[in-house]
């Protein structure tokens, strides 16, 4: 059954951070975007009237609130519940390319929800999803839904596999093609981006000085705040030409900018 979690509706910078979140699998990059957008279409298309699931739109917002998303090598970290839907991205079957998605052995010969052959590693996200969509579907609304209130409980009796049997034979088995759902056979492995680290205005200002030898700065010596920025070959002119390159800077920004333009017009000569 699983550790249910207390639910509590995110603030909006919560939901934010929660979609930017990015993780690397086997296959390739997944965000959380792209888990909720997988949970969304799976309960939207559960909430027709004709399966009489009782889903309406605030089950479906419910479902997306308690989702999280996660990249832990645990066993049992994807789980879908009365009051939570845990994606686990370290799942092994999230292989980049053609593969085999295999299901529980109970049913894994099933035509409709058994073993299916996937073409990239979204696709095989998707199958899990679904499966854990069916899974928190069984036992939010099962309860309610008179044909399966004898068997709702049974984690994966006829309640959960009528929900996933809607799942996977009419929305996601018919994505499951070589041109279907990320239809890239080859999807390329993504490599994590390298993380650089941001340089202030000054510190930047610094480094040009450290490879222009002619340029210098000086931001002391006053009672308030100030920056010069010039060009050290012009010392030995005369007051006008010298002044013509100094800028007096109210900020470091400034200072930068005027020193780019001192290095543009020194290449230009």
């Amino acid at each position: 059954m699983g550790v249910y979690l207390s639910y509590n509706k995110m603030s909006r910078k919560e939901e934010q951070n929660k979609m930017n979140n990015k993780f690397y699998t086997i296959g390739g990059t997944v965000t959380t975007k792209e888990v909720e957008s997988m949970v969304r279409l799976c309960m939207k298309h559960l909430s027709k009237k004709e399966y009489e699931l009782q889903i309406n739109k605030n089950t479906i917002q419910y479902a997306l609130d308690i989702l999280k998303v996660c990249h832990v090598k645990a066993k049992g970290a994807t789980h879908g519940g009365r009051k939570s839907i845990k994606i686990n991205l370290a799942y092994w079957q999230f292989q980049k390319g053609i593969q085999t998605y295999s299901e529980y052995k109970a049913f894994n010969i099933d035509k409709h929800i058994g073993e299916i052959q996937t073409y990239n590693y979204h696709q095989s996200l998707l199958l899990v999803v679904a499966h854990e969509v069916a899974h928190h579907v069984q036992y939010k609304q099962g309860r309610f839904i008179p044909r399966y209130r004898k068997t709702y409980q049974k984690p994966h009796g006829i309640c959960f596999q009528d929900i996933y049997k809607i799942l996977r034979k009419d929305l996601v088995n018919p994505m499951c093609t070589e041109n279907g759902f990320y239809s890239d056979v080859n999807v390329p492995q993504e490599q994590e981006p390298i993380k650089t680290k941001r340089s202030s205005p000054k510190k930047r200002l610094i480094a040009l000085c450290n490879e222009y030898e002619w340029l210098e700065y000086e931001d002391r010596g006053w009672d308030f705040f100030r920056v010069e920025v010039w060009d050290n070959r012009h010392e030995e002119m005369n007051d006008c030409a010298y002044d013509q390159m100094l800028d007096h800077s109210d900020s470091w920004k400034d200072a930068e900018s005027y020193a780019l333009e001192l290095i543009k017009e020194s290449e230009e000569i």
